[in-house]
């Protein structure tokens, strides 16, 4: 009984220790109005923007840190972020590392993510991350996101969509406006699109259906699939596989 006790207590000290840690920030409502624009940039990221019929944005941010003692996450520890407003611009940015070398340690996986919550009214955003995530539901406005390695997941969402991302994943569903994808190895999924769709994915894999609009598509050694679609096809393939339905 004792060695049961004993093993159950190691297991809920490994569990405790395992958990993340997480600092929550005070909500704050951007100084808006109709016409602004909305910049964020951070090393690491998880942006989620959720549109609704408010007529203003409110943001809500944590951070997690992982329970451990490494030199990336004491780095991104000492992280924080501003908000200031610059000629209709609202910039959201991660600060604290100086120099490039420290910056390096603080983006490396497994060191931290900041996450941005913003709800409210949709207005134009830029997104910037070197990894990290970046979710959209409902928002009207248009967005561009730059990401080096991540995952974009759209829903429901309006206007102008730009999405430029090394390796990763996007996934787009219900969308009404132009879509630009630039990538070297994405896997891409778009379906029920109402507007031009223009694809750049060299090496990745790209899945279409439903896309009312012209499609634009260029590949070298990837793959894409379209099915179920209106408009016209142009597309230019090096090595890749191209399947029209």
């Amino acid at each position: 009984m004792r060695a049961i006790l004993l093993l159950l207590s190691c297991a809920l000290s490994f569990s405790a220790q395992a958990a993340p840690r997480e600092t929550k920030y005070k909500e704050i409502t951007l100084d808006t109005v109709p016409g602004d624009k909305i910049s964020i940039s951070c090393p690491r990221a998880a942006v989620k923007l959720t549109g609704t019929a408010s007529t203003s944005t409110v943001m809500r941010v944590r951070k997690t840190l992982p329970d451990s003692s490494s030199e990336g996450a004491s780095r991104f520890e000492g992280m924080s972020f501003s908000v200031k407003k610059e000629g209709g611009i609202v910039r959201i940015e991660c600060t604290g590392q100086d120099s490039k070398e420290e910056l390096a340690k603080a983006v490396k996986p497994g060191a931290g993510d900041f996450h941005f919550e913003l709800e409210g009214a949709s207005l134009p955003v830029e997104v910037g991350v070197r990894g990290g995530n970046v979710n959209l539901q409902g928002w009207k406005q248009s967005v561009a996101a730059l990401i080096v390695e991540g995952r974009v997941h759209a829903v429901g969402t309006e206007n102008a969509l730009r999405v430029q991302l090394q390796r990763g994943d996007v996934k787009i569903d219900g969308h009404r406006g132009p879509v630009t994808l630039d990538s070297h190895s994405a896997k891409l999924s778009a379906a029920n699109v109402e507007g031009d769709m223009s694809v750049v994915n060299f090496a990745g894999e790209s899945l279409l259906s439903s896309i009312r609009g012209n499609v634009d598509a260029k590949l070298d050694s990837g793959t894409f699939t379209i099915a179920k679609s209106s408009g016209s096809l142009d597309f230019i393939l090096g090595k890749g596989t191209l399947n029209a339905n």
